[in-house]
This record gives C-alpha cells, sequence and structure tokens, in this order.
C-alpha cells in the first residue's frame, strides 16, 4: 500500500481526505501542476485560495517582511503544507541550518524551513492542521487555533493553541500529542534546547523537532524505523508508542 496526494479534481468529504493508492499505481505523490500568481505577490496560499487559484499544486509566496525571493510551497484548498513525511525519500536527521532553510520537494517529502515559518506564521493569527495515517491504516487528525513559530533568536519557539482533533494522549488528562510541545524551543543534533539535562533528544531520536523531555510526537523521525527513533505519537502517562506512521502532513492557514 502506497499513498499519494488528493487533487482538487477529486472527490472528497473535507480538505483533510487522505487517499491510499493501490500497489500498481505510483509510488510517488502526483506531481500537481506547477503554478504561479503571476502578477501577484500573496502571502501563503489562502490568499492565493482567495484569489481564485483553487486548483492543488505548487506556487509562489512572498509572506509580508520577507525579504528574500518568493518560495515554493504545495498549496491545498488554502493551506500551505509545512512539513509532509510519505515515503522515507529523504533523511530528517538535519542540522540545525538545514532545518532553518528548509528541505525536501514541496509535493513530496519536506521541511518548508523554520525561517519561513517565522515568516509566515507572525503575519496574522495562524491555525495548524496534522494529519497522520497511523501502521494499521487508521487516520488521526489534530487540530490547533493557533499556531506561531519565533525567530532564530528565540530559537524558533513553537506557540499551540486550542486543541480540537480525534487523537488524545491523555498526559496529565488532558494534553493531546502536540501539546507536550507547546513552548518548547527547536533542537537538532548540532544546537541542543531541550529540557533534558542528560541526553540530547535530537541525537537520541534521529530528528530535529521541539523537543521537550523528549516527545509525545516525533514526526521528523526515521520514516523507516517502527521503533521509538521513528515517526511516533506516545501517551506520555504510561509510555504506550504508536510508531511506524505511514502518512504525516502538516499544514496551516489563517484562522477563519
Amino acid at each position: 500500500m502506497t499513498i499519494r496526494l488528493t487533487t482538487k479534481s477529486e472527490t472528497t468529504t473535507k480538505s483533510t481526505t487522505l487517499q491510499k493508492t493501490t500497489e500498481s499505481e505510483t509510488t510517488k505523490p502526483t506531481t500537481p501542476r506547477e503554478t504561479t500568481a503571476a502578477g501577484k505577490r500573496c502571502a501563503d496560499c489562502y490568499q492565493l485560495y482567495q484569489e481564485g487559484f483553487t486548483e492543488n499544486g505548487i506556487y509562489e509566496i512572498t509572506p509580508s517582511q520577507w525579504s528574500g525571493l518568493p518560495f515554493d510551497v504545495y498549496c491545498k484548498e488554502g493551506w500551505t503544507v509545512i512539513q509532509r513525511r510519505i515515503d522515507g525519500s529523504i533523511s530528517f536527521k538535519r542540522s540545525w541550518d538545514d532545518y532553518k532553510e528548509g528541505f525536501g520537494s514541496p509535493d513530496s517529502e519536506l521541511w518548508l524551513g523554520n525561517e519561513k515559518l517565522f515568516y509566515l506564521t507572525n503575519q496574522t493569527t495562524y491555525e495548524l492542521q496534522i494529519d497522520l495515517i497511523m501502521s494499521d491504516d487508521t487516520t488521526k487528525y489534530l487540530n490547533y487555533d493557533l499556531f506561531r513559530v519565533g525567530d532564530e533568536e528565540n530559537n524558533y519557539k513553537l506557540t499551540l493553541g486550542n486543541y480540537n482533533g480525534n487523537s488524545v494522549c491523555c498526559y496529565f488528562s488532558d494534553k493531546d500529542f502536540m501539546g507536550y510541545h507547546n513552548n518548547q524551543f527547536f533542537t537538532t543534533f548540532d544546537r541542543d534546547n531541550d529540557l533534558s539535562a542528560d541526553e540530547n533528544c535530537a541525537v537520541s531520536h534521529d530528528a530535529g523537532w521541539w523537543f521537550n523531555f523528549c516527545y509525545a510526537a516525533n514526526l521528523n523521525g526515521n520514516y523507516f524505523d517502527t521503533g521509538i527513533d521513528g515517526i511516533c505519537v506516545v501517551d506520555r502517562n504510561n509510555f504506550q508508542y504508536q510508531c511506524g506512521i505511514q502518512y504525516c502532513e502538516m499544514k496551516t492557514r489563517p484562522l477563519i
């Protein structure tokens, strides 16, 4: 079983729909038609969507205050995709500078880049949606009504708002998986900002992430590892791990 991206023309019940393919179909996401909003400098995919660019695909955006060139993103019904795990084609065991600049491809495995996330998510109030396909083919989603990433001086600190979704880990009875990472700094193997005194969680778990002590969700783990260094969520009440997540997509848009 492989997983691909859906296009606007396919039947969906909501923007979070995930579609599986048979073995006879492509093992890569369907490459979207590359499109740009000619003559328009749009700050995110939602603005593009409002301007009539409603087809899922690769577009250029220029967040306000961003001084660099416009950059490519994958737009999905108004959402800007910021992370995707789908086939293990690239390693997420990366340096601080790699995570700062971003890596991967907008229509495949991707980390958009922490510097871009800072400028993107500080324009207005943004929300975050995370879609998962677990190892047993069940689906989970997590949504937050605030998503903000700090600047490099503040180690790209993560701020999350109120949670809504179908996935709760019951940490301290009222926390979801990502809630454990709220207000945490970003950590990589070459820059240790987590709260663990006796280890660098990025080294221990092969990923850059907003680690705490170390994680309740590690969505940047080793794709092919079905153990605790893989793509996992964990109930920290009883340390029951759910690893080997097949598909993960993180996306953001202004709160509407």
